[in-house]
Formats: structure tokens, C-alpha cells, sequence
């Protein structure tokens, strides 16, 4: 590969084609692209800022274009990759079986689909169709046969990663999350920042409550938790639930005040708000004065707008360590992230600004 250049992945050793194959012939295109589009890109830096559109005089640059399709493009990146990585695994298999790739794939998926497994699938359906058995029995034949040379060559695949050393090199994006003034649980100076971008009537973000304090449970001050607000504008409850908590916020009550809007989401009124505080302890004539003055309002709407600029879509959301992780992660899943931030691969801190 060429000076300043690095592979996407390391597959038994390999990151250079060999002669004669057409899948590392396409793969030394793309990479030549890449390399292409990186010199352009470091030649156009001073650039990047370049405004695209004005509107009512806020300008939006290439720099917030980028910045919403980057998760996107390790996604389409990361898809692409895998599935050279599987084809160059198979050309190899099938070299070594000294078969084509069709008749290897051949060899490894056949299947034979009886007239008893055709008769079971229409004893399923059948309902579903005037048609008699007779009559559809080659259809099923021939649906039931691709559905499991489908699942053979599906196994075949993960059987072939498996036994392959495979070190992938192609590092997902890491955003800086402005934190300042966000709410908080756990130490700053935390090696891991686990920012949820999150609305106090999503069902999803409730589910995810549980996996949340079982992290702060077993990671302790290794782990800092930041909360950012990403309600819809539609639900005027929903925004008012994130203001009432950085109300609470600033009594020092903001995890309390946070379970209890989960505990309940269909009491978030500003009534029902009001109550809750007062339910904590906290000085109700200082909330009360927090949530009627619209004191957060605009906190809550930098939230959110940092959010669609972040490429967001819906809540929750989260940045570990400025990785972002869409939609409801497992306690698994946090777990595995956390660890690996931990070990120092690829760690890099989210910034407060």
C-alpha cells in the first residue's frame, strides 16, 4: 500500500492483493480512491468550513454535512468490509478445495428438500391457498431449498471468520459532546463518559434505565453518566419534564427527580412536576419559580440541536467516549464498550466545552 496509508483490516496476515484476483484488483481500486479522497481532503481543509446554505442567517457548512453522515458512512464502510473480508476468505476456501468459488459454494450448501418437508410447509399455510399440494409442491421444493442453502452458506461464512485471524483496522468515529452544563453522575475526571441523549417519555429510554445503573454499579467512579435532552417540540410535556429536571439539577436532586419521571411517565404536567419535587424534598418556591421562568428552555434546545447536528434521530442515544451507539444498548453491549475503553484501545476522552 502506499506511504501514509492503512488497512481497514488484516485478514490472516494479508493486507496486500494477490496477483490474478479480481476481488483485491476491486478492493486496490477502492483503496486507491480512498487515498485519492484523503489527499483532497487534506488539501482542502482550510475549506471544509465552506458555507453550502443561509437560512434566516444561520449558515450551515460542510463541516454539519460531514459531521450528520459520519456514522452513517462507517456503517456503509463497515458493511462493505465485512463482505470483502468474507469473499476473500471464500476465494481462499475454495482455492484450497482447488474449486471454483460457484462449485465450492455448491459443495458446501447442498441440501435436499423431500417431498415430506414440501408437504409440512403446506400443512402450515395452507389455509393461506385454494391451491392444492400438487399444485404448489415445486414452488416449496424450490423456496425451501434456497431458504437453507441461504442458512448453509450464512454458517459456512461465520465458520470461515471464525477460524481466520481477522484484526479489523477501521476506526468508528468519535464525536466531541459539549458537556459543560449538562446534568451528571460520577466523577469528571471518569476514563469513560457515557453521554445519553434521552426524553423522559420515551418508552425506550425508560427500558434503558435498568442497564444504566447496573454499569454505575459495577464500574463505580470509573464511569461518569451525562444526560443531554432530546424530547420531540411536539410534546410540550416531554420538554417541560427536561427543564423540571435541571431544576431539580440544581437542588442536587437530579437523579431522584429522574427516577421518578420514569417511575410514572404518564404524570409529566407541570402540576404533576411540581408535585414530584415537593414528593423529593426539594424547596418547591425555588422550583416552582425554575419551571415557570423557562430558565432551561434554551438549554434544552441547544440539546437538541447538537443532537440533529450529531446526526441523531431518536432517543436514546448514546457517545461512549464520543463513539456513538444508536437506539437501546444491553448491559452486555455497555459493558464490552466500557472494558474496551478501559484497555486503552483507541481511547480518546469526550471534551467539556
Amino acid at each position: 500500500m502506499g506511504t501514509g496509508t492503512k488497512p481497514f483490516a488484516i485478514v490472516s496476515g494479508m493486507t496486500r492483493r494477490k496477483p490474478g484476483s479480481r476481488l483485491f484488483a476491486f478492493v486496490g481500486c477502492v483503496a486507491a480512491a480512498l487515498v485519492i479522497s484523503a489527499t483532497v481532503a487534506g488539501a482542502r481543509d482550510d475549506s471544509h468550513r465552506q458555507t453550502v446554505a443561509i437560512v434566516d442567517g444561520h449558515a450551515i457548512t460542510e463541516q454539519d454535512l460531514d459531521t450528520t453522515i459520519a456514522v452513517d458512512l462507517y456503517q456503509l464502510r463497515r458493511r462493505q468490509l465485512d463482505q470483502f473480508i468474507d469473499n476473500y476468505l471464500l476465494e481462499q476456501a475454495a482455492r484450497r478445495a482447488n474449486l471454483s468459488i460457484p462449485e465450492y459454494l455448491d459443495k458446501e450448501t447442498a441440501v435436499t428438500v423431500s417431498d415430506a418437508d414440501a408437504r409440512a410447509q403446506y400443512d402450515k399455510y395452507k389455509g393461506l391457498t385454494k391451491m392444492s399440494f400438487e399444485q404448489v409442491k415445486p414452488r416449496l421444493i424450490a423456496s425451501l431449498t434456497s431458504q437453507r442453502r441461504a442458512e448453509r452458506e450464512a454458517a459456512l461464512r461465520a465458520k470461515l471468520r471464525s477460524d481466520a485471524h481477522v484484526e479489523l483496522k477501521l476506526e468508528p468515529p468519535r464525536f466531541d459532546v459539549a458537556l459543560a452544563h449538562s446534568p451528571s453522575i460520577g466523577p469528571a475526571s471518569a476514563p469513560v463518559t457515557i453521554v445519553e441523549f434521552g426524553d423522559y417519555q420515551s418508552t425506550f429510554c425508560k427500558m434503558e434505565e435498568s442497564a444504566l445503573q447496573q454499569v454505575r454499579d459495577r464500574y463505580g467512579d470509573q464511569v461518569r453518566l451525562v444526560f443531554k435532552d432530546f424530547p420531540p417540540l411536539t410534546s410540550k410535556n416531554a420538554v417541560a419534564a427536561a427543564e423540571a429536571a435541571r431544576c431539580a439539577n440544581e437542588q442536587g436532586k437530579f437523579s431522584q427527580f429522574r427516577d421518578a419521571l420514569y417511575a410514572d411517565q404518564s404524570r409529566m404536567t407541570v402540576a404533576d412536576l411540581k408535585a414530584a419535587a415537593r414528593g423529593l424534598g426539594l424547596d418547591s418556591a425555588k422550583f416552582d419559580s425554575c419551571l415557570e421562568s423557562g430558565k432551561y428552555s434554551s438549554a434544552v434546545e441547544a440539546d437538541i440541536e447538537e443532537g440533529l447536528r450529531l446526526g441523531i434521530k431518536s432517543a436514546p442515544s448514546f457517545f461512549v467516549n464520543g463513539n456513538p451507539h444508536a437506539g437501546i444498548q444491553s448491559t452486555a453491549g455497555f459493558e464490552a464498550m466500557i472494558d474496551q475503553e478501559l484497555e486503552g484501545k483507541g481511547r480518546a476522552q469526550t471534551k467539556s466545552h
